[in-house]
């Protein structure tokens, strides 16, 4: 049985990891947390059965020598934090970004990956891939439509009034990531187009995909759509996967529905959104000693690549309506080549 710590007791780690923990504690021998705010890491302990709260991560490592280490930290400081724990050579299940922005991602990639002979273990928390409508997605392409391949994947992201200026590289990650993991491949080359520009924020921003696979693409994503939505659908030869991420899955084949199956409305968040199965994951995967853990750090950066591309057009978009940056700026950032 594994030892585990988790350092931050914030909202999201609320909302989605400790309620993993919860759920999976009979898997852990020990389970504490660490939180520079006392009053939330006793609390958060408390809530979801750990075993102590400290408040200084050294202190932590000193006395539990834990097996593994969950890091759910304000984004701001996550790349910081994975920096001063890279020392301890234990796996780690890090909540996405990897980065701030590209260049931090890139740096960060290329720190943990620095020493071939003992690679750090490091696992993105891309929950997405571990929700069970993307599972089960994932296996009507492995089983049923394995002889008929993927030819197009659309990734869909709605938002209401989500105005922060990071958006695309902290939160469209996400689609960005899924759609990677439907493709089977990161894309290699990203036309993206600003379609409506938010007063407060992105607004709607959308683009073509081309994978290393060969297979096509598309994204939408608008923050300020008066809906929280989220969408992928895989088109192959005579068939259709509609995943509808908080609500259910749809197969059609051959003009029919042959497989539906929607989320009951008390299903817990960490179930729904599969934080507890992606727990489960990293589990098996301090476990068995893996070397390479999924998703991990080169797949954050496949992400951040594509979401850069995304974030530089909505800037081009804004200085140039601002009337700071020249037309032909934006014209070189609509077609971009990893």
């Amino acid at each position: 049985m594994i030892k585990l710590a988790i350092i931050g007791a914030g909202r999201h780690s609320s909302l989605h990891h400790g309620p993993a923990i919860a759920a999976l504690k009979h898997r852990l021998r020990r389970a504490v947390v660490v939180d520079r705010n006392a009053v939330a890491g006793e609390k958060y302990a408390q809530a979801f059965k750990l075993d102590q709260a400290y408040v200084q991560i050294d202190r932590m490592l000193e006395i539990e020598k834990p097996d593994a280490l969950i890091v759910v930290t304000p984004e701001q400081i996550t790349a910081t934090m994975v920096r001063e724990l890279l020392p301890c050579q234990l796996p780690m299940l890090v909540e996405k970004p990897f980065g701030e922005n590209l260049t931090q991602t890139q740096q960060l990639c290329d720190e943990v990956q620095a020493n071939p002979q003992q690679p750090a273990r490091i696992m993105l928390s891309m929950n997405r891939r571990f929700a069970p409508v993307c599972l089960k997605a994932m296996q009507f392409l492995k089983e049923r439509f394995t002889s008929r391949p993927v030819q197009h994947i659309r990734g869909t992201m709605l938002r209401h009034a989500r105005f922060d200026s990071n958006f695309l590289p902290a939160t469209g990650v996400h689609v960005i990531d899924t759609v990677h993991m439907f493709a089977g491949s990161p894309a290699i080359q990203v036309s993206p187009q600003i379609s409506q520009l938010s007063n407060a924020g992105i607004g709607a921003v959308s683009a073509q995909l081309q994978f290393t696979n060969g297979l096509t693409g598309d994204l939408l994503i608008h923050t300020d759509c008066g809906q929280l939505a989220e969408q992928y659908d895989i088109f192959g030869s005579g068939y259709r996967i509609c995943v509808d991420y908080f609500h259910g899955l749809t197969v059609y084949e051959s003009d029919q529905i042959v497989y539906q199956q929607m989320y009951p409305q008390a299903i817990p968040i960490p179930q729904r959104e599969g934080a507890i199965t992606e727990l489960e994951a990293f589990l098996d995967h301090v476990e068995s000693g893996d070397l390479i853990l999924s998703p991990n750090p080169n797949d954050a950066l496949a992400a951040a690549w594509v979401a850069d591309q995304l974030q530089a057009c909505a800037l081009d978009n804004r200085n140039e309506l601002d009337g700071t940056t020249p037309s032909s700026a934006k014209q070189s950032s609509l077609s971009t080549t990893l």
